[in-house]
């Protein structure tokens, strides 16, 4: 995960005609998302508040460090049950792509086969069929159509992965990945703004052979902003507007919520009290002198400091307080 980490070190972005190395302040908010990972604890959560002169960016890299940092779980059972379920109810001939570790097949949907009480996907490939037990279910999907009506590769979880993801996931992790049913990171915030800064602005690493090009999407995997949402490794939601949060009641697993601006600090801060907290204050939002009472009143009622491991140096007008408090 730290492997992972260090690649950002090689981020560039657009600037005009040419690719520019990644600000330092940037850098620092990759660090602080995968520092308050290794952090975490079974008994007491971290609250955090970050003061930034303007939240561009902030919670993006935030949230890239975070996923980065985190191991990829299994699926849960029940995301395993339903997909196995939606599969077998298909019709006759639909289409398929399955994944089976090294290569992707794709071929029509022939039934279900059960062998020594045990159901599995049938589906045909070139030259024959295969089986496809429910555990590998996940790596199964529908093979989406072009706008044509045609089938086609170009779209869907299951397709080989850009080489700018290659770079950070080896191809076994990043199938992995796209079975996942944890989230790592909720946003409330400003979907607009989040939605340019993840999935339309342009970033490169460097290889031998020069740039790569991808966006902070390929690897944050922002649900909303996706097809689908197995696979997701983050979500937002509108500051704006009463919603349901889902989140996983085991500390190991409980994503962190960052709460992107400071309508959004002062309207959920205490809506998660058992979860890992980040509210992003930016000195340009209008309630911004409110919610910095706010969270120097928590802080000042806190348990103990949080050390925040591996963070790099901060840069002028970026100020962070960080402390712990007993998960409820």
């Amino acid at each position: 995960m730290q492997q992972r980490i260090a690649k950002t070190d090689q981020f560039h972005f657009r600037d005009g005609e040419k690719w520019s190395p990644l600000p330092h302040w940037a850098h620092f908010f990759i660090s602080l998302g995968a520092s308050l990972w290794s952090v975490r604890s079974p008994t007491h959560r971290v609250v955090a508040a970050l003061s930034v002169p303007t939240p561009s960016y902030a919670a993006a890299f935030v949230s890239l460090g975070r996923v980065l940092s985190e191991p990829i779980v299994e699926p849960e059972r029940s995301a395993l049950d339903n997909h196995f379920e939606t599969l077998l109810a298909l019709p006759a001939q639909t289409p398929l792509i399955y994944f089976n570790g090294e290569a992707l097949y794709h071929g029509p949907f022939l039934g279900a086969y059960t062998h020594d009480h045990s159901t599995m996907i049938r589906m045909g490939i070139r030259g024959g069929s295969c089986m496809v037990p429910k555990e590998r279910c996940l790596l199964v999907e529908i093979q989406p159509e072009s706008e044509k009506g045609r089938s086609t590769s170009a779209g869907g979880r299951l397709r080989n992965p850009k080489p700018f993801v290659s770079h950070f996931f080896e191809l076994v992790e990043h199938y992995r990945v796209l079975c996942s049913t944890s989230k790592a990171v909720v946003i409330i915030g400003e979907q607009n703004r989040l939605r340019n800064e993840i999935v339309e602005s342009p970033l490169a690493v460097i290889n031998g052979e020069g740039y790569i090009e991808g966006t902070l999407q390929d690897l944050v995997r922002i649900g909303k902003f996706a097809n689908g949402a197995i696979g997701c490794r983050a979500e937002v939601h509108a500051r704006s507007r009463d919603h349901a949060v889902q989140l996983d009641g085991r500390p190991e697993r409980s994503p962190l919520v960052v709460l992107d601006g400071a309508s959004a600090y002062l309207r959920w801060a205490h809506q998660f009290p058992s979860a890992d907290i980040l509210g992003i204050l930016a000195a340009t939002d209008s309630e911004y002198d409110l919610a910095l009472d706010a969270a120097n009143s928590q802080y000042l009622a806190r348990d103990c400091e949080c050390s925040l491991p591996n963070l790099k140096s901060s840069v002028p007008g970026i100020e962070l307080m960080a402390h712990t408090e007993v998960r409820r």
